[in-house]
């Protein structure tokens, strides 16, 4: 009887210490608790493991579902979860996210001063910033735009940058403005003669960003700035340096996750 009566308490105790309520709410989540009270908009409970702790409160439209201690189980809000979890598959992620990266390739620069290949990292659905590289040497107007007319070669160097957006749009896009900043370095041959030197561009990055519900997006706008020389030398003698206006327009496809 002894060993019977011990069995019978051991196992009182491991049921009362499985005995708890199971709260899921409509995004997965699962709180131990001890449910208290349910109202006609709202649900009190206690922590499961601190009966003496404060009653919390949630929202019943917040709840999905009930597991009471006796293996039974209430449905509070199956309408609610399934509504909420339809309107979260048509959004448009990533950038329903309020953090999200994208990689992105301007094409369009083949034709002007370097195409260019970037990332962008977006804050809050509206902040972002987009660090980049240019290349010059791909560019057919980049002897142009150096030194002003065609019979430019052997162009070599490379262009860094880093750019802030702000974003005014929602998942489907919206119009983006902003500073850009870019060092570059270029080489060139002309005229029988070699010209090196390192700058920097500064500019307004300014257009119109669509956003697909796949990741996929597409910019179209420009950038209207300034370059201006830091080095210049022709020959290998210093060269005097120049500032000169800098426009470039964008089409970038890009991929966000």
């Amino acid at each position: 009887m002894k060993k019977l009566s011990i069995i019978f308490l051991v196992a009182a105790g491991v049921l009362s210490a499985n005995a708890r309520d199971v709260i899921t709410l409509n995004n997965g989540d699962e709180i131990s608790a001890k449910v208290t009270e349910i109202t006609s908009s709202e649900i009190r409970y206690k922590q499961f493991d601190d009966r003496d702790s404060p009653t919390v409160v949630v929202a019943k439209q917040e709840v999905f579902a009930i597991d009471y201690e006796n293996d039974t189980r209430e449905i509070i809000s199956a309408e609610t979860a399934t509504a909420r979890t339809a309107t979260n598959s048509s959004l448009g992620a990533p950038h329903e996210k309020d953090f999200y990266t994208g990689i992105y390739l301007n094409p369009l620069g083949v034709l002007q001063v370097g195409p260019i290949v970037g990332v962008e990292f977006t804050i809050k659905r509206r902040f972002i910033i987009d660090a980049h590289l240019r290349f010059p040497a791909a560019g057919l107007l980049t002897g142009y735009f150096s030194e002003g007319h065609w019979d430019v070669d052997n162009i070599k160097g490379i262009s860094t940058g880093l750019a802030f957006k702000y974003f005014t749009g929602g998942p489907k896009g919206g119009f983006y403005a902003g500073p850009g900043f870019e060092y570059y370095q270029l080489e060139y041959h002309v005229d029988g003669g070699f010209w090196e030197g390192t700058g920097m561009l500064v500019a307004a990055n300014f257009g119109y960003k669509f956003q697909y519900s796949s990741g996929f997006y597409m910019r179209a706008g420009a950038f209207l700035g300034a370059s201006t020389e830091f080095t210049s030398y022709w020959r290998g003698s210093e060269w005097p340096k120049e500032t000169d206006v800098f426009f470039m327009a964008e089409f970038s496809l890009g991929f966000a996750f």
